[in-house]
């Protein structure tokens, strides 16, 4: 079984994280949010929108990631959704 935190541990441990998708309007206060806990980084983002998603790698230091299935595949602890709203 895969644990759920990839570096340190106990309350010392950092788990990854990615955003799919910044098309939502609360995604970046979702990143920020992120950025702001000691035991939390996002390490990679995929959105549909190059331009968006350039912008929110360099804003939040993050990497980009060119498919939604490389994002997923890539070995994060966990993913936020932020899908468009229609």
């Amino acid at each position: 079984m895969r644990s759920a935190v990839t570096s340190g541990s106990g309350r010392n441990a950092v788990s990854t994280l990615g955003i799919l998708s910044f098309a939502h309007m609360h995604a970046a206060s979702y990143a920020e949010a992120l950025r702001g806990l000691p035991n939390a980084r996002l390490a990679g983002l995929w959105d549909a929108d190059g331009a968006r998603a350039a912008a929110m790698a360099e804003r939040f230091g993050s990497q980009i990631f060119e498919t939604p299935e490389a994002l997923l595949e890539s070995g994060l602890d966990g993913v936020i959704v932020c899908a468009e709203n229609v």
